[in-house]
């Protein structure tokens, strides 16, 4: 079973998460499995903003990870703005000049 964000906000990978895992407690049977379970779905780009960080709940880690995204976000749409990168079809995709 493949628990991935892809293309969602953490909010909605968090939801999506919760429903799955509650029908795979099986593979995912303590809290220290679930959090590490969480965080290896993330995106490449959140797991590289969390790897010193150590969570004692899902909780925790969920609301680190929102605020990790809202100032990547912000860094990205900053960048856009000053001509460093410009965005692609896709809200979430962007390519460097």
């Amino acid at each position: 079973m493949s628990l991935k964000q892809l293309h969602m906000i953490v909010m909605e990978y968090e939801i999506f998460f919760q429903n799955i895992s509650t029908f795979a407690s099986v593979l995912i049977p303590s809290k220290h499995h679930k959090i590490r379970r969480f965080k290896k779905g993330l995106t490449q780009e959140l797991k590289k903003g969390l790897i010193t960080y150590q969570s004692k709940t899902l909780r925790e880690l969920v609301e680190i990870t929102q605020a990790l995204e809202a100032v990547l976000k912000v860094n990205q749409q900053d960048m856009i703005g000053q001509g460093w990168i410009a965005a692609g079809k896709r809200k979430d995709c962007y390519s460097v000049f």
